[in-house]
């Protein structure tokens, strides 16, 4: 892992929907066998991620049971098969559509922060 960063500003009120597209597309690739189950450790499951009490005034309890459970996954893998481990991907990830479902607005904005970035072309 780098010691650089790139700062993301994602408006507060579009998180909720920022963080399930986020944790869709991790869980998904997860599932497909694209990245390791242990990527859920590492990415998802990392209490600086999740684990915030900032952050869990702003996702469902939905939303943060999936991410602090996406560490687990690798262990469930290795203990009862990838056959489990798939199954209780797909638990996830209905759960998480779910939730992208019912917020009013799924759309997220972000903008990268500290950085020069050139505006869109309006063509």
């Amino acid at each position: 892992m780098t010691d650089e960063y790139a700062q993301l500003d994602v408006a507060t009120g579009n998180l909720e929907a920022f963080v399930i597209c986020l944790a869709l597309g991790t869980l998904r690739e997860m599932r497909d066998g694209n990245v390791p189950y242990e990527v859920g450790i590492w990415t998802l499951g990392r209490p600086i991620f999740s684990r915030n009490s900032e952050i869990e005034k702003l996702l469902s309890p939905e939303t943060l049971r999936v991410l602090q459970a996406a560490d687990e996954v690798d262990a469930l893998a290795k203990l009862a098969g990838t056959d489990k481990a798939n199954e209780w991907l797909d638990e996830m990830i209905d759960t998480l559509q779910r939730g992208l479902k019912s917020l009013p607005d799924p759309c997220w904005y972000a903008r990268w922060a500290g950085m020069k970035i050139e505006q869109e072309d309006a063509h």
